[in-house]
């Protein structure tokens, strides 16, 4: 009866971090279990060669503050780190203390452009470095700009004003904006900060951004006042913001997107409080349909159900629930700097400041597909999905995101309300970008997600062999003819070969929370081919490719102590089509089983199977391999020539009787 192995607890309390100077373990260490902002009063090191994390998973970045390019390190013991060795002046350490219980993430093939509507080109020889679009209408910033009011860096149309920033962050209105004034009758300039972006929706209300990243809200600025009555400061930070009927959507200095909370449908109000939005992009767009953002490498993206389908809000906030990308044709790929959109119809400015539009723009979208993911994904192909996803949204857990199938490429991790990436994608970061394509995906392993992994390491020397034989088929016939006569058999004869492999610990064996090695994956040792007698009937046999080709194979355990594989193969054998003369012709075949056993070692460790040797604690268990090779069939034929009855002449060579 098997026993429950003892001791395979998890890490008690949140975790920590041990850092070494040196490769393996060694050298001067410094262990942290909050997260610090700066660690150059407790590591007056410039180097981190090797870390142990316990619990859930830490980064570490070059620079102070969280900032510099970011090494991610899962519970596990590094004995080398290949990047980030050398810190700065001083470096930084963030725990992530996320829950990484039951994994759940969606996966998201791109949209794209039907074709039906094509983007066209404003022929126009004036080039704009920002356009606009509004009910008060199109209205654009000439890239030299030379107006009257002076050179501007960006405007926003609404319905009776456009607003816009002057080069030194003055704010100016076009205002008496109607029928019979559509160009509006006087710029006013706006009192407060200087200003850096500016943003009016259709119903008048205004958001601004200063040039330190402050958020501005303009008191009673509506459709019938258009200049409002003061500037009102609002929480937070942000480098760029956009207000419409889907609400107040904006995004940092650190491209993460925020939307402000009750203010869906343009209300006269600055809302309520900022609500984290997945996703890193360079500028975003809320329009009267749909929400749009563009990402660093130019690619655009919408956000998917934000607002109300057939009068029912899809989310609790109207704030949508993922973001779809726009695949775009690489041949008459479009690179955009700024876009904006009307009720349907898309104007964008490109890197050399010409003006597009796209008509139907929602209209002219495919359809996309999603598939939701629990556990390790080498690649989607076993799903109704495309070979590549661009977007994720992540329902619980963590998830490492890899650019390739098969887990290779660079990472991106994300969690429910953060990412650890590199935004915008830098060539010397080993991460990727939040936006870049998804080829494989599998959980974060942490306090709350620890997941077994196993090497199995087979004693060859100590193996035992084994043999047997089983006859398939064996027939006699007698041919008493001078001539060659059709065999009785078929030509052909049809078998099944196989080849198992059996994997057994001796012990269950049990993780805290309950995590077994049911599903776990392995792989083995393989060795040359295991030589087996066959007695009298001819040379000795060895086990066959076959046997070997499975051998080199994952494994996955069935249950808490067996993994078993078996492989079949059918095989046609030809038979003699003649029976020689004279002779009494035998045809059998015949197959040689070999068994081999095999004492081995499991060596277990906690972490992601691909990376045993950054797993964490370990320990090891013996088990028994048992393999079974029935592949080796052999054809057996015998001829016994019947005695020569025919009479001899005496008379050879002129020899008569006397010879």
């Amino acid at each position: 009866m098997n026993r429950m192995s003892q001791l395979r607890g998890g890490t008690s309390g949140k975790g920590k971090i041990t850092l070494f100077t040196h490769e393996d373990f060694e050298g001067a260490s410094l262990e942290i279990e909050d997260s610090n902002m700066q660690i150059q009063k407790l590591w007056p090191h410039d180097r981190i060669r090797s870390v142990i994390v316990q619990g859930n998973p830490w980064v570490l970045y070059e620079e102070p503050g969280f900032w510099g390019v970011p090494a991610f390190f899962e519970e596990g013991r590094y004995k080398v780190i290949e990047f980030m060795c050398d810190l700065k002046k001083s470096g930084s350490a963030k725990q992530l203390l996320d829950d990484l219980g039951s994994p759940e993430i969606s996966l998201f093939s791109p949209s794209r452009f039907s074709g039906t509507y094509e983007w066209e080109k404003i022929e126009d020889p004036t080039t704009m470095k920002w356009v606009s679009v509004g009910k008060a209408g199109i209205w654009g910033v000439r890239a030299k700009d030379d107006s009257l009011w002076g050179s501007a860096k960006q405007i926003s149309v609404g319905t009776t004003s456009v607003w816009g920033v002057k080069a030194d962050g003055v704010v100016n209105a076009r205002i008496g904006i109607g029928a019979d004034s559509p160009c509006g009758k006087e710029w006013a300039t706006v009192d407060g900060e200087p200003m850096k972006h500016v943003s009016v929706s259709s119903e008048g209300h205004v958001w601004a951004i200063d040039e330190k990243d402050k958020i501005w809200y303009r008191k009673g600025a509506n459709n019938q006042f258009a200049l409002g009555t003061g500037w009102k400061m609002v929480s937070g930070n942000l480098k760029q913001i956009s207000v419409g009927k889907c609400g107040v959507w904006g995004v940092n200095s650190d491209y993460q997107v925020w939307f402000r909370l009750n203010t869906y449908g343009d209300p006269e109000t600055d809302g309520t409080g900022w609500m984290r939005i997945d996703g890193r992009f360079q500028q975003i767009y809320s329009g009267p349909e749909g929400v749009i953002a563009l990402a660093a490498n130019r690619d655009m993206y919408y956000r998917a159900n934000v607002g109300e389908k057939d009068g029912k809000s899809m989310t609790s906030f109207n704030e949508g629930t993922h973001w779809i990308r726009i695949e775009q044709d690489k041949e008459s790929k479009i690179i955009f700097k700024q876009f904006e959109f009307a009720k349907n119809s898309l104007w964008a400015v490109d890197k050399d400041n010409n003006v597009y539009y796209k008509d139907r723009i929602f209209d002219d979208l495919e359809s996309n597909y999603a598939v939701r993911v629990f556990g390790d994904e080498p690649d989607f192909s076993m799903y109704n999905f495309a070979e590549k996803g661009t977007t994720a949204k992540v329902s619980s857990g963590g998830w490492a995101l890899y650019s390739e199938p098969n887990y290779k490429g660079k990472i991106s991790y994300l969690f429910p309300n953060d990412s650890v990436g590199n935004d915008p994608p830098s060539k010397v970061n080993p991460m990727k970008a939040w936006f870049a394509q998804i080829g494989s995906a599998r959980p974060i392993r942490g306090q709350n997600y620890r997941t077994p992994m196993m090497r199995i390491n087979l004693d060859w020397a100590k193996k035992e062999v084994s043999s047997s034989e089983e006859i398939l088929f064996s027939e006699d016939v007698t041919n008493e003819s001078d001539d060659y006569l059709d065999a009785p058999w078929l030509p052909t004869f049809d078998l099944e070969t196989s080849v198992t492999h059996q994997f057994e610990v001796y012990l269950m064996q049990y993780l805290s929370g309950g995590s077994v090695i049911r599903g776990c994956e392995f792989t083995v040792n393989n060795t040359e081919p295991v030589e087996f007698e066959i007695g009298a009937n001819g040379p000795n046999l060895f086990t066959g490719e076959d046997f070997h080709q499975q051998l080199d194979t994952t494994f996955v355990f069935k249950d808490e102590t067996k993994s078993t594989t078996q492989a079949k193969k059918t095989r046609i054998l030809k038979l003699p089509p003649l029976v020689p003369p004279k002779c009494t012709f035998r045809a059998k075949i015949v197959m040689y089983r070999a068994k081999v056993k095999v004492p081995f070692q499991a060596e277990f460790k906690v972490g992601f199977s691909p990376k045993f040797e950054e797993g964490g604690e370990s320990w090891h268990e013996n088990g028994m391999y048992e393999g079974l090779d029935e592949s080796n069939v052999k054809i057996d034929l015998q001829c016994i020539r019947m005695a020569n009855t025919r009479k001899v002449s005496k008379m050879i060579n002129g020899l008569g009787d006397d010879m």
